[in-house]
């Protein structure tokens, strides 16, 4: 990754280059900026230049509440998400919901769930075809104690888009095991590791 990461720095420029306009080639530098240490040619500072310097608004926008979430600047993260209006571009959207969820789920994890309530709300009802802000909104409240309104959630998330690439049973067998459900939450914990997929910290937990 080392040795690529100039190639990689130098192609990514350069598609921004050729076609300012294209938000895929400015969202992909933006990340690498944002992800590459500083040796390597990453920089929060580039980042934020790379989004003021967006053609549209809305990309603008999108690109500085990353950066912000980059800087674990999540107040001000949180507002500038919560704040996007409803986006056509279908790249734009894609990366305000990723990166949105994102920072309801590190918020999540940092005993800051009630701040990152409304925002999770609102991205469950703005996209209501998508499992990751429906599961997001299932880890607040699970964050904040309210282990049935989890269980709920999660089990909605379970039917929608993209579910299959999140740690369901094992969060479902968390919120089981907190409410006493102890032969259920075994059942979901079981089922998770069985299906092989998560992170290690997740599996061996499980």
């Amino acid at each position: 990754a080392a040795r690529s990461a100039g190639a990689v720095r130098d192609a990514l420029l350069a598609a921004n280059e050729i076609e300012p306009t294209w938000y895929p080639a400015r969202s992909a530098l933006s990340e690498f900026y944002l992800m590459a240490p500083g040796m390597m040619g990453g920089s929060t500072a580039k980042a934020q230049e790379l989004a003021r310097a967006a053609p549209r608004p809305e990309q603008a926008r999108v690109l500085e509440a990353r950066a912000l979430a980059a800087e674990k600047k999540y107040d001000a993260a949180l507002q500038a998400f919560a704040s996007l209006p409803a986006i056509a571009e279908p790249e734009l959207a894609d990366d305000a919901r990723a990166w949105a969820v994102q920072c309801v789920l590190v918020m999540a994890g940092q005993g800051q769930a009630a701040k990152a309530l409304p925002l999770a709300q609102k991205l469950a009802q703005e996209h209501p075809r998508h499992a990751q802000p429906t599961f997001a909104l299932a880890r607040v409240k699970a964050e904040t104690g309210a282990h049935e309104d989890a269980l709920k959630f999660y089990e909605q998330a379970a039917a929608l888009k993209g579910a299959d690439a999140l740690p369901l049973a094992w969060r479902i067998g968390i919120s089981q095991q907190e409410l006493g459900r102890k032969d259920a939450a075994r059942a979901s914990f079981t089922r998770f590791v069985a299906a092989g997929k998560g992170s290690k910290n997740a599996l061996d937990d499980a």
